[in-house]
């Protein structure tokens, strides 16, 4: 008899958080919890590339101020630069602190 009154409360204590919807809302808000994670993630590696992608077209600028040896003359030497400064542009913002990246990531970080 005692485990019958026992498993009768537990039913009626189960039954009221389902009428509350408590374990509904705690999944909702995980669900929530988890998207915004997400968000927060995607905006980081975002803002990541667009600071690479502005010390790119920093250092594009930059190398119009050097003469050109003439190692590789013509289009194999623009692609080599392009990819090497590529290359250069991710390294610089990503081992050095420019604070775009972190700007940006503060600007957007309410609208999510």
């Amino acid at each position: 008899m005692y485990s019958l009154v026992n498993l009768s409360r537990k039913v009626e204590l189960q039954s009221s958080e389902v009428i509350n919807n408590k374990p509904l809302d705690d999944a909702k808000a995980l669900e929530r919890e988890i998207a915004n994670s997400k968000n927060q993630e995607k905006l980081k590696e975002v803002s990541e590339e667009f600071e690479a992608i502005f010390v790119n077209i920093m250092l594009k600028e930059m190398r119009k101020s050097i003469n050109e040896t003439g190692f590789l003359k013509g289009f194999r030497e623009d692609i080599f630069r392009d990819l090497l400064y590529w290359e250069y542009s991710k390294l610089i913002s990503k081992n050095t602190n420019l604070g775009i990246a972190e700007k940006i990531q503060e600007l957007y970080k309410s609208n999510l």
